[in-house]
């Protein structure tokens, strides 16, 4: 059976994390480099000049940054704009024709500017950020498996550049929202909010949404609420009105009686199986 990595096992997840340096802060990163690990950055936004193997790039937002494996790098930010970064670090890295750890070869431009195909990456990038916690069993072979399908369409990009795969515009819009979802959920969102983030009316952006995803905006917010308040669940001592108002429901019953719909028991009881679980692994 063929397989994308040239070896068996899949590259092993070391790190992954969300840097965000606000306007006016001062932001550098002197000289350094990380022995067996390969880096992966997406700039979401802000500016800066990054230096790679003693080569300066300029750094823009949606756009894609690569350290292979052992790679000398300095990062250096513009004060004038908040900055942005997804980023994840990786062991195990061995693709066919590269060398062990490396992503891309000596000649290819590490900054990738990713136009249109962003938000896809973007979406895969915040994936891996919500499930890595060591602490959790299980997510470190989530993440690892999701690693790779980010590694997949990273190279995918890379092999069929300029031209590369596109999306369709309300592809686009839908993964747009979903972003802008997962940046605002505690927040009391309107479909109306969600079609504004869109730049389309409603009633359009509610048919589009429903026929990428298969369900409503609405109810696309209301299940990623739903999983983030698994995660306070498995891992936090809060209780179980705090929980609500963290992902963004006014009222505690309301919260209550949707996660019973959804999950088939109460929050109080989703905590319990799960730190039962945890108990006995």
């Amino acid at each position: 059976m063929n397989t994308f990595f040239e070896n068996t096992v899949p590259p092993h997840l070391q790190d992954a994390g969300l840097w965000q340096i606000r306007q006016k802060q001062h932001y550098y990163r002197p000289l350094h480099n990380h022995p067996d690990r390969t880096e992966v950055l997406l700039v979401i936004e802000g500016k800066g000049e990054y230096v790679i193997n003693g080569v300066s790039y300029p750094i823009e937002p949606n756009s894609l940054v690569i350290y292979n494996d052992s790679v000398w790098h300095e990062e250096k930010s513009d004060s004038n704009c908040n900055h942005s970064i997804l980023y994840v670090r990786f062991s195990g890295l061995k693709l066919p024709r590269l060398r062990p750890g490396f992503l891309i070869d000596e000649r290819t431009c590490p900054v990738i500017p990713l136009k249109e195909r962003y938000f896809k990456l973007e979406q895969r990038f915040r994936e891996i950020f919500a499930y890595y916690d060591p602490r959790i069993p299980e997510s470190q072979w989530i993440c690892d498996h999701l690693l790779s399908v980010l590694l997949a369409e990273i190279t995918h990009i890379l092999h069929f550049r300029p031209g590369g795969w596109t999306t369709s515009p309300s592809r686009n819009a839908v993964e747009q929202v979903k972003w802008f979802i997962q940046e605002h959920y505690p927040e009391p969102l309107t479909l109306a909010d969600l079609a504004q983030s869109s730049h389309l009316s409603p009633f359009y952006f509610s048919r589009i949404f429903k026929e990428e995803t298969g369900i409503s905006p609405m109810h696309f917010l209301m299940r990623y609420r739903l999983e983030i308040s698994k995660r306070h669940l498995e891992r936090d001592n809060e209780t179980i009105d705090r929980i609500a108002s963290l992902v963004g429901y006014e009222s505690g019953t309301h919260f209550q009686n949707l996660f019973r719909r959804m999950n088939g028991m109460t929050p109080g009881q989703y905590r319990t199986k799960m730190r039962k679980q945890y108990q006995l692994t």
